[in-house]
């Protein structure tokens, strides 16, 4: 017996209702010169005849599925089961040239190349189908002379992008090198894109890819009848999971999205009504592209927490965020922070702020990974438009002002296999932070957090709580496991949502007496010249709706009576607020010290120097600062919005005016200076609450049970 020493070529052929020319497929390769092959056929849910003829082929492995499994899973199918040293993916509507496969076979032995084209004309006319996959600089991919006559131009071998999956040769080496969770063909892709997807995976593996125009066969598009409208969400789709698996949509891309993607989406919007179904699986997809957790016994619980700004960048969330990692670092845990690179809190969403440079750093223990917050061309209005898509994702991705963190979306669902345990994600309206870190947490099977700091406002009016109470935040919070709220008047708002009350833990804010206590006034006044007898004090990002406008405005009220005060404003400037300021008066300016963000001895020194702390806001939550004053035995008014109200006890701790009551707030802010008697007492009964139950010490023996959930993930 003579042994074939050529290489075994399984010929994969995939057919749906293919019983019109399927026949005519399978006698071309059986007249084929080349002798040593298999054929396998996948009948892919026909229910036509398809059947019936495949019969006549005894010698034919038939593998039959009872549905339409998609071009891709139909092929992973035959290359399973299949031997063959090459395997050749054939539409059944396909037919070869006699010499087809002698020359694929020739070309991959004498030029080294793993995946091969011939020449593919459209039945037998001399217009050209493919001769190899083109990928463009906008990443758009096409068949290489598809349309023209073919005039010989395409007659010269030559390396390409890929070969066209309707007649491609394949090396099983190759196959093996680049297979993906078990697949050759990613089934996602259903139809279309997949062969250009397993083709750029070769490639980055360095895989060589041919053009053999001597191998010809002609493909009469019999095969593929889908309407144009059906094809063309594949085709968009398809295109989003090819650029999101192969780490391709980041910054750089923005431009060719703007420049392509989004005139071709806003077109198909109006057009083509599957085009948000198109969208909604894009971000199905994107999420399940991710690392899945491994089991650790006996390791230390990883919490990662995911928000807005972490130190050195102040606000009450990223000092909430800071204290809670350090402690669980001091506990025994190993904590993670996740954040943006923004200092100045307007970096999120708006061009020329301050950011931080340090991408990556260990403080205290705890890693902290920073990731650049982008901003798109006309970005608040390209917000906008994407934020009316009618579904969760874009939603919570889109609203501003939530930070477009490509890099960080990467980093969760592409990067590093991190064996996280919980996630806590923080703070609202900051969406799209809070919408990864839930998404990261579910697709790995681990608990989810969420502190999401709700400002409910004033109640007469919505202008605050509608940036926090949205449909779409409902739904984000009902899929985490617990729920840390600041105040009652929080938690009671997520029980009218329809929050399951036993997600919900009142926990609320401390501080850390040490580290406010301890200043020197005299050592504040000297340093910044201060002659007034009294200071009125306000620590903030100053801004509207911080109060800082209206507190300037109740302090011309008192000015008028009393020069002999001054007022000073610590906290990053909001736009809004430079652009007020400036206009104000040269007496104005000259009795206000405007500082930008306060820490450390000038921080001490400011709270130790002043005599009476105003914030009369209505973004709060709870209001860590006015612990700070209490601390330091300083009397406070604030306003009557959110859970400020049970914060502050109005008239025995503190005052709480209407919020932008200039009078209110002038009223209370005199009877403070001029009654120093009322003034301790209220000041007393605050530092001692402090004393006794708003300490960091007690507050995390609650916060530490409610994270308690990363322990059990790990035993």
């Amino acid at each position: 017996m003579i042994m074939n020493k050529k290489p075994l070529i399984s010929v994969i052929i995939v057919g749906y209702n293919a019983a019109g020319h399927i026949a005519g497929c399978i006698d071309f390769v059986y007249g084929q010169s080349y002798d040593n092959f298999e054929i396998i056929f996948i009948d892919n849910g026909s229910v036509d005849n398809t059947g019936d003829i495949l019969k006549l082929y005894p010698g034919i492995k038939v593998i039959k599925n009872k549905e339409n499994k998609g071009f891709a899973a139909a092929n992973n199918q035959g290359i399973k089961a299949s031997a063959g040293e090459y395997v050749l993916t054939l539409n059944s509507d396909v037919i070869l040239d006699k010499g087809f496969l002698s020359e694929m076979e020739k070309a991959a032995k004498e030029e080294g190349a793993a995946l091969l084209s011939g020449k593919i004309l459209r039945g037998r006319e001399k217009a050209i189908d493919s001769t190899g996959l083109v990928l463009s600089r906008l990443y758009r991919f096409f068949d290489r002379g598809s349309g023209e006559i073919d005039t010989g131009q395409y007659d010269k071998k030559r390396d390409i992008f890929g070969p066209c999956a309707a007649a491609a040769l394949y090396k099983r080496e190759m196959l093996e090198d680049i297979k993906q969770g078990g697949e050759y063909f990613d089934e996602a892709f259903f139809f279309l894109g997949e062969d250009f997807d397993l083709a750029y995976r070769a490639g980055k593996k360095g895989w060589k890819a041919g053009f053999v125009p001597d191998a010809v066969c002609y493909h009469t598009r019999n095969s593929t009848r889908f309407n144009n409208k059906f094809r063309q969400y594949l085709s968009f789709r398809n295109r989003f999971f090819f650029l999101i698996k192969n780490n391709i949509l980041n910054f750089r891309y923005i431009p060719v999205f703007l420049v392509y993607d989004m005139p071709r989406f806003l077109y198909m919007l109006f057009i083509n009504r599957y085009t948000l179904k198109a969208v909604r699986e894009i971000f199905d997809f994107a999420g399940k592209i991710s690392v899945s957790g491994a089991s650790r016994a006996g390791a230390k619980p990883h919490i990662l927490s995911i928000v807005q700004r972490y130190h050195p960048a102040i606000g009450g969330a990223e000092a909430y965020i800071k204290e809670i990692s350090e402690r669980s670092v001091k506990d025994g845990r190993k904590a993670t922070v996740f954040t943006t690179d923004a200092w100045d809190l307007e970096h999120l969403w708006k061009r020329g702020k301050r950011s931080i440079k340090c991408r990556k750093e260990t403080c205290k223990g705890v890693t902290i990974e920073r990731f650049k917050a982008v901003k798109f061309p006309f970005h608040n209005i390209l917000m906008r438009v994407m934020y009316q898509l009618p579904f969760l994702p874009a939603k919570a991705l889109f609203s501003l002002p939530s930070p477009v963190v490509p890099s960080l979306w990467k980093r969760l669902f592409f990067g590093n296999k991190d064996n996280f345990d919980a996630v806590h994600v923080s703070a609202f309206p900051y969406n799209s932070l809070i919408y990864m870190g839930i998404r990261y947490a579910r697709k790995r099977n681990i608990p989810v957090v969420c502190t999401p700091f709700i400002h409910l406002g004033e109640r007469e009016n919505n202008e605050v709580s509608k940036y926090y109470t949205r449909d779409f935040q409902v739904k984000l919070l009902d899929k985490c496991d617990r729920i840390i709220v600041q105040t009652s008047v929080e938690r009671d708002y997520l029980r009218s949502a329809g929050i399951d009350n036993k997600k919900i833990f009142i926990v609320g804010q401390g501080i850390n007496i040490e580290d406010i206590m301890g200043g020197s006034s005299e050592r504040f006044r000297q340093r910044f010249n201060i002659t007034e007898k009294k200071i009125v004090f306000h620590v903030a990002a100053k801004s509207r709706d911080k109060g800082t406008f209206h507190l300037i405005e109740a302090m011309k009220s008192i000015w008028k009576e009393d020069e002999d005060v001054k007022l000073v404003l610590a906290g990053p400037p909001m736009e809004e607020f430079s652009r007020y300021f400036s206009g104000e008066s040269a007496f104005v300016k000259r009795k206000t010290l405007e500082m930008d963000y306060v820490t450390g001895d000038d921080k001490k020194d400011l709270f130790a120097a002043g005599d009476v702390f105003v914030m009369p806001s209505r973004t709060d939550s709870f209001g860590i600062v006015f612990l700070e004053a209490w601390a330091n035995k300083k009397p406070v008014i604030g306003a009557r919005a959110g859970g400020v109200t049970e914060v502050i006890r109005h008239g025995e701790d503190g005052y709480l005016s209407r919020f932008g009551d200039t009078q209110e707030i002038a009223h209370y802010i005199e009877k403070l200076l001029s009654d120093k008697k009322l003034a301790d007492k209220m000041a007393e009964k605050g530092h001692l609450r402090v004393i006794r139950d708003l300490t960091w010490d007690m507050k995390y023996q609650k916060l530490r049970e409610v994270l308690s959930v990363s322990d059990k993930a790990v035993k």
